[in-house]
């Protein structure tokens, strides 16, 4: 399906007075300064003492934000699936890129581009899932058309009296990747569903 989006998606630039553009900055400027430092060697082609040692000091620290950023993609995937079990959009929110070249495939969907378009899915998918574990709506009834969506998905959790009827959680999580600002991950996906009185 993302074939039919054209030949590709160039995502768009780093805010540069954003944290991350700035990390990304700093990270940069270290492998640049790393690889000058292997590319100066002496008349026998071999490091300096002096720059083996800050060569050595500099890939450690490159490799400590390498690792750092590993942390936070596995802490952003949980965040996910947390956002998506409790059915809460102020927290999907939280998760997702506010960008308009942000992707989601929902399974037997076509491709989503764009942060709103991917964060009202999520808010109809929380309200659908909410309102269709009672078992009792077709429709919005009109009384509710008026409210707000944030209160309308607080209302039906008052009324369902369960957070969720439907809940994941990622398992075996492998092939973790990051590359720049591009990070990626294969997990499998463990569905539960609860039942009317709890059971799951």
């Amino acid at each position: 399906d993302l074939s039919r989006l054209g030949p590709g998606i160039a995502t768009l630039p780093l805010d540069p007075t954003s944290k991350e553009a700035m990390v990304e900055n700093r990270l940069a400027s270290k492998e640049t300064a790393l690889q000058n430092l292997l590319d100066d060697t002496d008349d026998d082609g071999e490091l300096t003492r002096t720059n083996l040692a800050e060569a050595s000091k500099l890939k450690a620290e490159i490799e400590q934000l390498h690792f750092d950023d590993c942390g936070a993609v596995l802490l952003a995937n949980v965040a996910f699936y947390d956002a998506f079990s409790s059915r809460d959009i102020d927290a999907m929110k939280e998760v997702w890129w506010h960008s308009a070249s942000s992707i989601c495939v929902h399974p037997g969907h076509s491709p989503l581009v764009g942060c709103n378009a991917i964060l009202e899915s999520f808010d109809n998918i929380f309200l659908n899932s909410l309102r269709t574990g009672r078992g009792e709506y077709d429709g919005v009834l009109a009384e509710e058309r008026k409210l707000p969506r944030t209160t309308r998905m607080k209302e039906e959790k008052k009324k369902t009296g369960i957070k969720s009827n439907v809940f994941m959680t990622p398992t075996n999580i492998r092939g973790l990747s990051v590359r720049g600002t591009t990070a990626s991950l294969v997990c499998d996906e463990e569905v539960y569903s609860r039942g009317r009185r709890g059971s799951v």
